[in-house]
């Protein structure tokens, strides 16, 4: 054997559960195909994602789901659960025996001493040599399976290892360099080493990565189809030589420049756009400083000229300005007390106007109450009251029997029963009627026809035409008989109690319609309400439902308009008192109203009389030499119409001025153009404020109705100076711009290089796959779709320019926020990494048969997906693995019972040429598991009907599997006999 040949081999021999899981003791080989058999949830694969334990430098299930991904039908198993079903009791362990260069050893794993914790005892040697400790395997109980050690707990087994040299292998650093660092040359640093891993398991993208190699052996199948997806993503992190080399983008960053970047170039262009409003206003502002100082110092002049002048007229002026100030008071006062009023009325009108709205309220219940008394025309409110009331039980009546369909059964036939009466009735009356003729008492006197209709109606109203003498002789006769006493008939003296009835033909005609008319009434009402319980008879349970929904909505308008027909007497009551104190608040209002209008009145007579004493006092300057004019207009001008002009006004040196009427006018027209060219300048600076806005609150950059000269000064100079700097400020921001474009251009070919990171990784795989023979399979690619988020923003990074001084469009910015919301995670340093398991939506396999030149997809689960994972996973094993190692470690194919002989046996050489062993899981035996694996055990056939550590765990196996055996040759010809048809049989062809 070359030295190339040469490696270390590091191999997992088999892992035992004791009073753990759903285990009393069992034993299950990990370095030779198997398949445990045993129905779902069984606890099948359960036993081997123990190995979790082993292979992750973990310390406790916090976290239970991160760490392990122990997966159930409807989710992860969480820390409580898990940590109940591994580590039960102070007697339950999970060993691992395995072996290295250094010679076989084992791991014995059992409750911490912190809540959720397991410890690890590293022992160096093989399981059988610490066998007893766990197991009394001599005992002939539970069918000679053998037997619990009494009183096993951790402290009684710590002795002992400790005696074989076992180590305790704590805190998370020691548990990675023991498990992942292999150092041949050093056998206790070595001893225990489970994985040579290439760093050692100093770095956490390989220990991450070496996480999804385990959760993809343990779903060889690849049945969650994120397994692929995310074990490649891992690899590929895994795969970077240092942590800088992690796709980061401080986006954060970038979005700051942008913004920051964004809103000076929108300043800049602002300062740009409004340099036509600043040449305007600058050229307006300096005019009218050069000629506002001009005229301020000829003022000052002229004021100081006439003041010896004006000083003799000050008695007259402070007089009339004396009687100004008190009619200014006295016009101060009186729009005080007509504000007050004006205030006292407003709040009368609010009351004016609640009044109104109650006494429209009171107004609207008796316009219902008006409407609701209208249908019942010259009724007593009583009578509507108790119609009303009839109508409302009827309602309820209505939604009582929609509610009882036993009710609303009865009631249907009753009023059937009711027709089939009145019926008969009113055919005999209309038959009555209609043939009406004659009668015998029409035939006899008043007297004898009253009495006889008295006795009988029905029996001496019988037809006649003709009646004769000697007939009518003895009926009159026999009436005779009865006399008439208080309204009674009498016979032999006696009352007879029955009253007597005066007979006329045409008003028994009219009873008789009047009857007819009753019962025709109350055959239509009977009508009508039975073909209204016809149709709820039959109706659903919804449109009940709906009925009575409609009948409670009756009810409900009854209800109202019932208690308003009892409260008439108290709404009419209120209608009066309330439309009272509406009358009264609005007289009341009147008169506050009168009140204010005369507290106007006096105000407009004070200031009247204030402006009467102004103009006394002007009449006074009037009066006045012209001296005294002049002097007033030079103050007015000075003082008054040009005080805008006064703030920062520096006086040059006096002169004598000559005051004359001319120079007055002159000073007014120069002032008035002055005030003029302020008003300009004052519209410029508002144009610039609007076009061009400073930078601060500071008030002289508030608009106003007027500005004074300092004001439009200091403005001035702040946008000279603002101008002056713009174009240094334009290249400055170019060259910014520049720079933040090539920081995120360099940014961004990061998220660019990570399609080609992940397509030369798919290559690579491929190319190992076309180095190997699978099948039939004349080639194997992988599809791996991206998210198509990340190609949106490919596309835009594409479009956009990158280079020079121009910022690039928002919608860059818009994607990449999208794209970095979706796909970056920060890990609390300054910039984020991007997530590649996000990135890879999914892995799928399309395969090419030998002769045929079409691809097809393969689908997730089948016994080629198997094969080919089988084939990736040692590829990608062999990236984290020292490259002069070899591990020999179980591949778990859960439901193996759904591949066939020939995809089965395909596996199996595939993972015996890749040094992996077939872990399978199944509910029932198939001939195929019998056949290429061999191996098989169906636990729930093994139990310690006997003894065990608890009744919850029963279940033991020691180590010894089922096979075919042939029962007449012995089992090594029959295992011959079972070998040579797979032998013999050729690869399974993919169809």
């Amino acid at each position: 054997m070359s030295i190339e040949d040469f490696y270390w081999s590091f191999a997992f021999k088999q892992i035992v559960l004791v009073n753990s899981g759903k285990y009393c003791y069992v034993k299950v080989p990990l370095n030779e195909h198997i398949c445990l058999l045993g129905a779902n949830n069984g606890g099948k694969t359960s036993i081997l994602n123990s190995m979790k334990f082993f292979l992750l430098p973990e310390e406790n299930l916090h976290d239970c789901e991160r760490k392990f991904g122990l997966k159930n039908p409807n989710g992860f198993y969480g820390r409580d659960s898990t940590y109940q079903f591994y580590f039960p009791e102070r007697s339950s362990f999970v060993i691992l025996e395995a072996e290295n260069p250094h010679g076989p050893f084992c791991i014995v794993l059992n409750q911490g001493s912190k809540p959720f914790s397991y410890e690890r005892t590293g022992v160096p040697c093989a399981y059988s040599e610490i066998e007893h400790l766990f197991w009394n395997v001599y005992s002939p109980i539970n069918g000679g399976q053998g037997a619990p050690v009494p009183g096993l707990s951790i402290k009684s087994v710590a002795a002992d290892l400790k005696k074989m040299n076992g180590a305790l292998i704590r805190d998370t650093a020691t548990i990675k360099e023991r498990m992942y660092k292999h150092q041949p040359t050093r056998a206790d640093a070595g001893r225990y080493c489970l994985l040579p891993l290439k760093s050692g398991g100093a770095k956490q993208r390989e220990i991450d990565a070496w996480k999804r190699l385990i959760h993809l052996s343990f779903d060889i199948g690849a049945k969650d189809r994120r397994t692929m997806p995310d074990t490649i993503a891992t690899i590929i992190e895994g795969r970077k030589a240092r942590a800088e080399a992690e796709v980061n983008v401080n986006f954060g960053d970038i979005m700051a420049r942008y913004q920051r970047l964004r809103a000076t170039q929108d300043r800049l262009q602002t300062i740009r756009n409004g340099e036509r409003y600043w040449n305007a206003f600058d050229q307006s502002f300096i005019e009218l400083a050069l000629r506002s100082s001009d005229l301020l110092n000829l003022l000052h002049d002229a004021e100081d000229s006439i003041e010896q002048v004006t000083a003799q007229l000050l008695k007259v002026r402070q007089e009339r300005a004396a009687e100004y100030s008190e009619r200014n008071d006295r016009s101060r006062e009186t729009g005080q007390e007509a504000t007050r009023l004006l205030a006292e009325y407003n709040q009368c009108r609010g009351i004016a106007t609640n009044a109104e709205k109650a006494f429209d309220l009171i107004r609207k219940d008796v316009i219902e109450l008006g409407t609701a008394r209208a249908s019942y025309a010259g009724m007593s409110l009583d009578e509507i009251l108790q119609i009303r009331l009839d109508a409302l039980e009827e309602a309820r009546h209505d939604l009582e029997i929609c509610n009882d369909k036993a009710k609303l059964r009865n009631e249907f036939e009753e009023k059937n029963r009711e027709i089939k009466r009145l019926k008969p009735l009113i055919e005999g009356a209309e038959q009555w009627v209609k043939n009406q003729t004659s009668s015998v008492l029409d035939l006899l006197s008043e007297q004898t026809a009253d009495r006889l209709y008295s006795l009988n109606e029905k029996a001496f109203s019988v037809e006649c035409e003709v009646l004769e003498a000697t007939t009518q002789g003895v009926i009159e006769r026999f009436a005779g008989l009865f006399n008439v006493e208080s309204d009674q008939l009498s016979f032999l003296g006696k009352l007879t109690g029955i009253p007597l009835q005066h007979y006329s033909a045409a008003e028994l005609l009219d009873r008789k319609l009047a009857e007819l008319d009753k019962m025709t009434r109350q055959l239509n009402k009977a009508q009508a309400r039975y073909n209204e319980l016809a149709t709820l008879v039959t109706e659903s349970e919804e449109k009940l439902a709906v009925r009575s929904k409609e009948l409670k909505g009756v009810i409900a308008k009854d209800q109202r308009e019932i208690g308003l027909l009892r409260s008439a007497e108290r709404i009419e009551a209120d209608l009066q008192r309330l439309e009272g104190e509406y009358e009264n608040a609005k007289e009341q209002l009147a008169l506050l109203e009168g009140q204010a209008a005369e507290a106007n009145t006096r105000h407009d007579e004070a200031k009247a009389q204030r402006d009467a004493a102004w103009n006394a006092l002007e009449r006074a300057k009037d009066e006045a030499s012209n001296v005294t004019s002049w002097a007033s207009r030079i103050a007015e001008m000075l003082h008054v119409r040009l005080g805008l002009f006064k703030s920062g006004f520096q006086r040059s040196e006096a002169r004598d001025v000559v005051i004359n009427e001319a120079l007055i006018d002159d000073m007014e027209y120069r002032s008035q153009s002055l005030l003029a060219l302020l008003q300009a300048s004052s519209k410029q600076v508002s144009d610039l404020l609007d076009a061009v806005p400073l930078d601060d609150d500071s008030p002289e950059q508030a608009h106003r109705a007027a500005y004074e000269l300092n004001d439009l000064r200091q403005l001035h100079d702040r946008y000279a100076l603002l101008y002056a700097r713009l174009t240094a400020e334009e290249d400055n921001h170019f060259h910014q711009v520049a720079a933040h474009n090539a920081d995120t251009d360099i940014q961004m070919r990061q998220i660019r290089a990570t399609r080609t990171l992940i397509t030369s990784f798919i290559g690579e795989i491929e190319d190992h796959l076309k180095s190997i023979k699978i099948s039939n399979i004349a080639e194997i690619r992988i599809d791996c779709t991206l998210h198509p988020q990340f190609d949106e923003l490919l596309a835009v990074l594409e479009a956009v320019n990158m280079s020079g001084g121009e910022l690039p469009p928002q919608v860059l910015y818009d994607r990449l926020g999208s794209f970095f919301t979706q796909f970056f995670e920060s890990d609390q340093r300054r910039d984020s990494t991007l997530n590649l398991a996000k990135l890879i939506s999914s892995v799928d396999y399309r395969v090419r048969l030998q002769g045929r030149e079409e691809f097809k997809v393969e689908a997730q689960s089948t016994g080629t997906s198997v094969m080919i994972n089988i084939r990736v996973l040692a590829f990608l094993l062999k990236e984290l693995l020292q490259s002069d190692s070899k591990v020999s470690m179980p591949l778990l194919i859960d439901e193996v019972s759904q591949l066939d002989v020939a995809n089965l046996k395909s596996a199996r050489d595939i993972a015996e040429a890749d040094g992996f062993c077939i872990f399978g899981a199944t509910p029932e035996w198939t001939p195929a598991i019998g056949k290429v694996l061999g191996k098989f055990m169906n636990l729930s056939y093994f139990e310690a009907v006997d003894e065990s550590y608890s009744d919850e765990r029963t279940i033991v196996f020691t180590g010894e599997c089922e096979s075919l055996t042939s029962i007449a040759t012995g089992g090594d010809q029959a295992r011959a006999n079972l070998e040579a048809p797979a032998d013999r049989e050729e690869e399974a062809p993919i169809e």
